[in-house]
């Protein structure tokens, strides 16, 4: 039986967490023994545990991230900057004491923002250093330029990365492209495979239950996103750039479907 270790850092509930679950459930991941290693303040994690509760063979684990902290005070913010490169390191160390418990076959970084240091690529390092044979890292959002001061210590990760990996998937093609233009992967540009989210097709018992929340006036275009709503989904963006036509933006009826900031839920 192949034991795999998929690492997962995040805050929120969002789309990795619901690609998880599909993966997890889907055929090419029976009869294997999953362990999802999380930080152990991912909101999402209660989540997708309750999803996964009847699937053998699957367990959540808790690890502490270095890269899921966050400062309100600005001095706090500038300290916690700079000492990232050392982080980075004692991330490594704390992946290979994990590892080291427990051979694995495989491991996946399940990644969300990729381009600056993060626990995936320590997680990765660290894997290659006690040689898990197979090292995959899944890009699932557009890749970030690296932040001033540390593009020299991520183009060393990155081009590390590019030696150890098996293989290097992103979720569209989009993020491919964003992944190739921003990091050091070009030199890899094959080994960059596309793999689509997939989700589980169910019979949807009421099928036109959402028709009372859309108008159907026949002038009027809706424009439907479902997604968390917050400042960086792009929900402003959306209304900003469509609001520049002014002779159409009133043409136009939004529906933002999600959880978010009442402050900021009232702002849109």
């Amino acid at each position: 039986m192949k034991k795999i270790i998929i690492i997962w850092d995040s805050i929120e509930i969002g789309g990795v967490d619901t690609y998880l679950y599909n993966l997890l459930i889907s055929k090419k991941f029976q009869n294997k023994s999953i362990t999802i290693l999380t930080n152990h303040n991912n909101n999402a994690k209660r989540y997708l545990g309750k999803k996964l509760k009847n699937f053998k063979g699957i367990n959540i684990l808790d690890y502490y991230s270095f890269f899921s902290i966050s400062y309100s005070s600005f001095p706090l913010r500038v300290v916690y900057f700079f000492l990232k490169p050392i982080l980075f390191l004692f991330s490594i160390y704390n992946f290979i004491s994990i590892f080291r418990k427990k051979s694995y076959d495989v491991i996946i970084g399940q990644c969300g923002n990729y381009g600056n240091l993060r626990s995936e690529q320590a997680a990765l390092i660290a894997a290659s250093i006690i040689k898990i044979p197979k090292k995959i890292l899944v890009v699932h959002h557009e890749c970030n330029k690296p932040t001033v001061f540390m593009g020299f210590i991520n183009n060393l990760v990155n081009f590390y990365l590019n030696k150890i990996l098996n293989e290097i998937v992103t979720v569209s093609y989009a993020s491919k492209k964003s992944l190739l233009k921003k990091s050091k992967f070009l030199t890899k540009k094959k080994k960059i495979k596309v793999i689509h989210n997939g989700i589980v097709v169910k019979k949807i018992k009421r099928k036109n239950y959402l028709n009372r929340f859309f108008k159907k006036e026949k002038n009027y275009i809706s424009v439907c996103m479902l997604s968390r709503i917050n400042s960086y989904k792009g929900q402003e963006n959306l209304i900003k750039m469509l609001a520049y036509q002014k002779k159409i933006f009133e043409k136009f009826n939004f529906f933002f479907i999600g959880s978010g900031d009442k402050k900021y839920v009232n702002k849109l």
